[in-house]
């Protein structure tokens, strides 16, 4: 009795076995990077006199949770800020007729991210937020860039590498 000695892996399945190793890596990573987005809440505290679930307070963003905290403090809910609202469909004309009733302004509508940027008082965004379409109200943010990598000049003159921050 003989031991049969092991094949030799050919190249192509040493790929093969890399590549499904790379996959499974990115597909933990997603997974721990959705969870731990999923799971963050900024510290937000629940807001006075309501349950969560009749607040919708888990479709604010922990910044909106934070302002209206402060609004019920002193007393200034009319204060009013614009906000991208997502829907669980592409925004209809019913979805914007909500926000419109509660006074809010409609100022544009992003179809492929199911999403509508309104002007709404802090009042009116708890009240969106108990809507079953709604899905997450966060403050409209202003986006820039940055040039977060610098390599010397003279090597790569016209070569510039940006970031969304």
């Amino acid at each position: 009795m003989g031991l049969k000695p092991k094949p030799e892996k050919s190249a192509l399945s040493a790929q093969v076995s890399t590549a499904k190793w790379h996959v499974t890596v990115k597909l933990i990573v997603l997974v721990l990077a959705i969870t731990g987005l999923a799971s963050a809440n900024g510290g937000a505290k629940p807001l006075q006199g309501e349950d969560r679930n009749s607040r919708g307070t888990g479709k604010l963003s922990p910044e909106l949770t934070t302002l209206i905290l402060k609004a019920q403090r002193t007393g200034s809910s009319n204060a009013r800020v614009q906000v991208i609202v997502q829907f669980r469909k592409s925004p209809t004309i019913a979805h914007i007729k909500k926000a419109t009733r509660l006074g809010g302004v409609h100022t544009q509508t992003l179809r492929l991210v199911r999403t509508g940027v309104f002007n709404l008082s802090l009042s009116a965004i708890q009240a969106l937020a108990k809507d079953p379409e709604v899905t997450y109200i966060s403050p409209n943010r202003t986006v820039g860039v940055s040039n977060d990598y610098y390599e010397s000049p003279q090597q790569y003159r016209h070569r510039a590498v940006i970031r969304v921050i």
